[in-house]
């Protein structure tokens, strides 16, 4: 439906946020409780909703809703969707999809991860022909 009024403009934007956790009453509520304070705390509703793919997994599924016509609003959305994505990650959580802009926020941080990394390329390329 349009506006009769050509100066009002709809901008309402979503970034969503997806994690997989594992099928665990304390870890869900734990990931759940979380988000949520992230939300509130960037000034966002929570909206999540849980999908119970297997008897082993449950996929959290997240968004937020801004406008952006509102003053700081995209940039508290945005920094919002990192700190969800970096706090699910500390957590052992990972999304199942993932937005360009959220690759950073995956960046290994520990130094387990990099000794495994390590470790595989040593075991696949001995000779370090790979660079």
């Amino acid at each position: 439906m349009r506006h009769e009024n050509s100066e009002q403009t709809n901008l309402s934007s979503a970034l969503w946020v997806n994690g997989v956790i594992p099928m665990s009453g304390d870890i869900v509520e734990d990931v759940v409780l979380r988000v949520s304070n992230i939300l509130t705390m960037y000034a966002f509703e929570p909206n999540i909703g849980l999908n119970f793919v297997t008897d082993r997994v449950v996929y959290l599924i997240g968004v937020i809703l801004f406008d952006q016509t509102i003053d700081d609003e995209s940039k508290r959305a945005i920094d919002c969707y990192h700190k969800i994505n970096t706090t699910l990650a500390q957590l052992g959580v990972y999304p199942y999809r993932l937005s360009p802009s959220g690759y950073e926020d995956m960046t290994p941080e520990k130094q387990s991860y990099k000794e495994l990394m390590t470790g595989l390329k040593k075991l696949f390329d001995p000779q370090n022909i790979l660079r």
